[in-house]
């Protein structure tokens, strides 16, 4: 009898445990979406099959940036997302200079040849700055308290 309830015992915590982790896997997918943010925040209409990737974030002064890299299985949406242009030296040099002061490797920086930008001032003195990097499908969003980065 004890055997018995030791099996059953030991099914339910095993039904439990997987119940639990697809529900996890689940509900941290859902928590780790920006793209509402970025509707939120700047009205923008961010295609929605975009795969969180990575944050960087520097907060060392006063104002609060954060770089959140996202990957698109398909590019068509972001390429109509917003009007593009072509990544100026000013613009690359910037992004360098904010890059450099994080743990970011060079490796995983944009590919500027590739690049096209576009960027917006928030209402209450923020800044956006996106960069699409084409070659390699990723999204980097740079996100500014303040108007620059």
């Amino acid at each position: 009898m004890q055997r018995k309830h030791l099996i059953i015992a030991l099914i339910v915590v095993g039904v439990l445990m997987i119940v639990s982790t697809a529900g996890m896997d689940f509900l941290w997918g859902k928590v780790l979406d920006y793209t509402p943010v970025l509707r939120s925040n700047w009205a923008l209409d961010v295609p929605k099959d975009a795969k969180w990737e990575t944050l960087y974030g520097s907060d060392a002064t006063e104002e609060t940036l954060q770089c959140h890299i996202l990957t698109y299985q398909n590019e068509e949406p972001v390429e109509a997302m917003v009007a593009w242009t072509g990544v100026t030296a000013r613009e690359q040099a910037e992004l360098e200079s904010w890059l450099s002061g994080t743990e970011m490797a060079e490796e995983y920086w944009p590919r500027w040849d590739q690049c096209l930008f576009y960027e917006k001032n928030g209402e209450e003195g923020g800044r956006l700055a996106l960069f699409w990097d084409r070659g390699n499908v990723l999204l980097y969003v740079l996100e500014s308290s303040t108007e620059s980065l």
